[in-house]
């Protein structure tokens, strides 16, 4: 009778430490709840972190009046507007004057990005190859100058040619 009691309260006991350990387990604050914003950006590419663990929609259509996650993680990357979830007129502002345009999906903007940033290493690219030939241009106009004062008269050994 004696070890069927230890026994029982033994296993009482683990019972009560293992409920306790699950319920402290689930108060523990997630990464999420450590960080200050709720979005967190990447090179190229647009990444989110929530507290609710929603995933974003990077198809959905974002314009003037949209809420969400989504309008969160563009206001991020646009920079420059207050990052509320809530696309107003700041944000709508903003997005005109990157994109050019006044509603966009998340895909779209990363793609438009992307294009922009080629086209601005394309025009840097063209922008020195031109700084180069003007250089060089003036390198060999300053040679052909040097030259051409370098040349030795003939007038002198013409006259004496004339007076032999």
């Amino acid at each position: 009778m004696n070890k069927k009691v230890i026994i029982i309260s033994l296993l009482g006991l683990a019972g009560v430490g293992y409920y306790f350990y699950n319920k402290k387990k689930k108060e523990t604050p997630s990464l999420a709840e450590y960080m200050e914003d709720d979005v967190v950006l990447f090179p190229n590419t647009i990444s989110v972190t929530t507290k609710q663990s929603t995933k974003p929609d990077y198809d959905k259509i974002l314009k003037l009046g949209s809420k969400g996650i989504e309008v969160k993680i563009l206001q991020k990357a646009l920079k420059q507007v207050d990052v509320d979830g809530d696309f107003g007129v700041g944000t709508d502002k903003r997005l005109k004057k990157v994109t050019g345009f006044n509603q966009i999906t998340l895909n779209q903007y990363n793609q438009i990005i992307d294009k922009l940033q080629n086209i601005k290493a394309k025009q840097l690219k063209e922008a020195k190859i031109k700084a180069e030939q003007k250089k060089a241009q003036q390198k060999k106009a300053q040679l052909k100058k040097v030259v051409a004062e370098q040349k030795p008269t003939t007038s002198f050994t013409a006259g004496l040619i004339t007076t032999l």
